[in-house]
């Protein structure tokens, strides 16, 4: 599973949406073979939070970076023109992100489900 970036800051700082507790229970619950993967779109806002990478890599050191790669720039472009052509747009970030989770075939865990549901063939996770 993939984790966006709203919910990583919730397991490193905890949200008025999900506190910390919760968010680290969540991750917890979850099966241990279940793969804890952040894209490295999602591992850059993140780190935007901190002084320090170490800080940010210390809060994240549970996640595995998914590099985005030459392959998920076309897929991403695709994306942000089918949500402009539908006047659904969100950031390029968050496209980004979606296209990370296709590529790689994970399911995505966010805390906006709003902009990540108008995505086709994205897989959101509960």
């Amino acid at each position: 599973m993939i984790f966006d970036t709203d919910f990583l800051i919730a397991y490193g700082k905890g949200t008025k949406a999900l506190p910390k507790a919760r968010a680290r229970a969540y991750v917890d619950a979850l099966p241990d073979d279940e793969p804890l993967l952040i894209s490295r779109i999602t591992w850059m806002e993140f780190a935007a939070g901190y002084d320090t990478r170490a800080e940010a890599d210390a809060e994240s050191r549970r996640f595995s970076v998914l590099e985005f790669d030459d392959d998920l720039w076309f897929p991403t472009s695709r994306i942000v023109r089918d949500l402009s052509r539908r006047g659904l747009r969100i950031g390029t970030p968050d496209c980004m992100i979606a296209a990370t989770a296709i590529g790689y075939g994970q399911p995505l865990k966010t805390l906006n489900r709003s902009h990540f549901e108008r995505i086709g063939g994205l897989i959101l996770a509960p």
